[in-house]
């Protein structure tokens, strides 16, 4: 009992005597009988009792009374709260989720020590039960709409606002049932079945959405571009079409060694030639790979290509590499964030394509007519496709007489010494008609196989410009400054399909040849005869019997040509001296600092005079003084940014929340809809337990196992009778009595 009870009982007023109560009940004397029996006595025992059941009631009254539940109203029509309901459940996660949208794509750099990224997995998981919350107060407002409505819906229908984020649902006989059962209103049945699946899934993948657009991935920062330096060349000068001055002998001679480093053709498997065969996928023909030789000079990278349609080799123009170093170390000075940078620029360097013709000189008898092939750069007949490359066509030849093959072989037997001859004076109708440079290389020794030979070849090279990536890393290690080698973004077909093979190519003049070939101080040499001597003699340089096999590729229909042989090596010779003549042939160029002034609408430029003594000029100018380069850097870290599937996914996800909650937050503004009735499952049960029994639901107590159970339909409706709410299925309306919809603003 209450401490209040137990207060009275011991209060003087309310005690009983004692010897009114006999707890002997044996024999007695009638007297003792009589007055225990008196009406007396007894109307005072029952004015105690009555009095003490009067207090208690009294006191479980006011117990009741502060425990009972007060009446509520379902349909809340109150802009007040709906903004508390927003505050509460809506505004924390949705702006959470616009600042990772936001974040990812604007890019911001985490920084290089990843220790503590996996920290933000907690902050995620947060974020997702916020979300998931926010959805479910979506849910639970259409649930509302759906029991409420003029039309009944099925019993399985009202479980789903339960399973947020429970993919299962979609799999449950509650959904099932939902799913097949007929409507009372088609409308609503498409806007359920489109809502709820939508609603669950994306509940489901706004976790996982969030732990990826808050964690910074390991990749790439890009940082803003650098624009700030010049060259006091114009394009024109930069990159010339017609080239005829000669190079000085210093810078001809510089780096020729580097050319040694050119793979050989002929002394393993590994160096392959023409179109190869890709038979895990097709099979395919696919061009043969890239060979990257280093350049020391200038920190640049050659590369040489032994392609179907001509040997190809390309290289960094200097003035660009030279801008691109500068950029580099600028961009590194200016980053606070980490010892490593990539700088890159995209500006045209050149490319050169060689094609040779095999002369095998057999002898001083030997009147065959020099050979060169009808063009520069072969033909790719046939269609592009995915993983596939065009077929050869081989090429027809032209014969030369202004050079014989007797005087060749006498002057070799004379003094044997490898040689370039130059020639310009042969026509071709194809890429385009054009007198394209030509050179018949003498190698530097006979061939001894069965009856001697002079390996000679005959041929023609066609250049041009062309725009290609190149990127520089740049960095600190242990407090060192390490640069790396220039290098090109290149694919194993970007060199065969350059766009400008078909347009005309470089003029290169006879004298400009001439000087890539000066006499060198080892054993006072040419260039030429110092790198012809230094190449092993293989099966490229003296085939059997002078000639080269053709290769086929037996496929239905019959056999496709592949390759044929080539004097491939003396092709990569002749590509890499002229590339690199060409990376050299704007000439000396000043690289200075270049800035706008806004107030004076002049640029400024600044650079340094290598002269004696050392100083920085400036002067002002109305326009820029050449080419104007643009420079990307990027610093690896961890990065918020927006690349890679997943991520890119994980912001539509995120954007799609968005929408799907301010869509609702509006629709509460506007209407006021404020209710949160049936929010919890212990909540639907109460109105469950509140309403009256049903026979539609007979013995299942212990589960339902029966589909069509779910398919009944049922609404919230209000009984007149007594004025409650209840959960009605459609056969039991009729034994309820008069109903009405629930009313908006109504306490219940």
């Amino acid at each position: 009992m209450s401490e209040k009870l137990l207060s009275h009982h011991l209060d003087p007023e309310y005690m009983i005597p004692l010897q009114d109560f006999s707890v002997n009940e044996g024999p007695a004397s009638a007297d003792t009988r009589e007055h225990h029996r008196s009406p007396e006595n007894s109307d005072l025992l029952g004015d105690r009792i009555a009095s003490l059941e009067a207090l208690d009631s009294d006191d479980d009254d006011d117990t009741l009374e502060k425990c009972a539940e007060r009446r509520k109203v379902v349909l809340a029509r109150s802009r007040p709260k709906a903004l508390w309901h927003f505050l509460l459940f809506h505004a924390v996660p949705l702006g959470v989720a616009l600042f990772l949208i936001v974040f990812n794509i604007k890019t911001y750099f985490y920084g290089t020590d990843g220790s503590t990224v996996n920290l933000l997995q907690f902050a995620a998981k947060a974020h997702e039960v916020l979300m998931q919350a926010s959805i479910l107060t979506v849910m639970i407002a259409y649930i509302q709409y759906l029991l409420t409505n003029k039309f009944a819906i099925p019993f399985g229908a009202i479980f789903s606002v339960y399973h947020i984020g429970n993919i299962a649902y979609l799999m449950s006989p509650e959904f099932f049932a939902s799913l097949t059962t007929p409507w009372l209103s088609v409308a609503m049945k498409i806007v359920f079945l489109l809502f709820i699946p939508f609603s669950i899934a994306l509940a489901s993948a706004v976790g996982p959405s969030s732990a990826i657009a808050m964690l910074p991935r390991f990749g790439n920062y890009t940082l803003p571009d650098y624009t700030d330096l010049a060259l006091n060349l114009t394009s024109a000068e930069l990159y010339p079409d017609v080239i005829d001055k000669t190079l000085s002998v210093g810078f001809a001679a510089a780096g020729w060694g580097d050319i040694y480093n050119l793979p050989v053709i002929g002394l393993t498997d590994n160096i392959k030639t023409g179109l190869q065969r890709d038979h895990q996928n097709g099979p395919t023909n696919i061009m043969p790979p890239l060979h990257s030789v280093l350049r020391p000079a200038m920190d640049r990278t050659m590369y040489v290509q032994y392609a179907p349609n001509g040997t190809l080799a390309t290289v960094q123009h200097i003035p660009v590499s030279l801008a691109l170093a500068e950029a580099a170390k600028k961009a590194l000075d200016n980053w606070d964030h980490g010892t490593k940078i990539e700088t890159s620029v995209r500006m045209p360097q050149p490319y050169v394509s060689v094609l040779c013709e095999l002369n095998a000189i057999k002898g001083e008898n030997d009147t065959r007519p020099i050979q060169f092939p009808d063009t520069y750069i072969a033909p790719l007949v046939g269609k592009h496709a995915p993983g596939s490359m065009p077929r050869l066509n081989p090429t027809d030849v032209i014969n030369y007489t202004d050079i014989t093959r007797k005087e060749l072989w006498e002057a070799a037997k004379k003094d044997i010494h490898g040689q370039m001859i130059w020639v310009d004076d042969i026509k071709v109708t194809r890429p385009v008609s054009t007198r394209p440079l030509g050179v018949i290389v003498v190698h530097s020794e006979f061939c001894e196989i069965d009856e001697p030979f002079l390996t000679t070849s005959a041929c023609l090279i066609g250049s041009t410009w062309a725009n290609t990536t190149s990127s520089l890393e740049f960095g600190y290690e242990r407090d060192i400054l390490l640069s790396r080698q220039i290098k090109s973004s290149l694919s194993t077909a970007s060199l065969a399909t350059l766009p400008s093979w078909s347009r005309s190519p470089i003029s290169l003049s006879k004298s400009w040849a001439e000087s890539l070939n000066p006499t060198t101080k080892v054993q006072n040499q040419t260039v030429a005869d110092n790198l012809l001597q230094a190449m092993p003699i293989t099966p490229n340089i003296c085939p059997t019997g002078g000639n080269y096999s053709l290769e086929y590729e037996h496929e239905t229909g019959g056999a496709i040509l592949t390759s044929y042989g080539r004097p491939f090596m003396h092709e990569a010779l002749v590509a890499s001296m002229i590339v690199s003549g060409l990376s050299g042939a704007a000439g000396p160029a000043q690289l200075g600092n270049l800035t706008f002034n806004s107030e004076s609408k002049k640029w400024t430029w600044k650079y340094e005079d290598l002269g004696i003594p050392w100083e920085t000029v400036s002067m002002e100018l109305s326009e820029p003084p050449g080419v104007q380069f643009i420079f990307g850097s990027q610093a690896p870290g961890y990065v918020w940014n927006t690349t890679g599937t997943s991520t890119k996914l994980s912001i539509c996800v995120l954007s799609i929340y968005c929408l799907y909650t301010v869509a609702y937050v509006l629709y509460t503004f506007f209407s006021g809809r404020s209710s949160r009735a049936w929010a919890t499952t212990s909540e639907l049960t109460a109105l469950a337990m509140n309403s009256t029994p049903t026979s539609v639901l007979d013995n299942t107590s212990a589960g339902i196992a029966n589909t069509d159970t779910f398919k009944h339909h049922i609404s919230v409706q209000e009984v007149e009778a007594n004025r409650r709410l209840e959960l009605i299925f459609n056969q039991d309306k009729a034994d309820r009595g008069p109903l009405r919809r629930v009313g908006v603003g109504k306490y219940y």
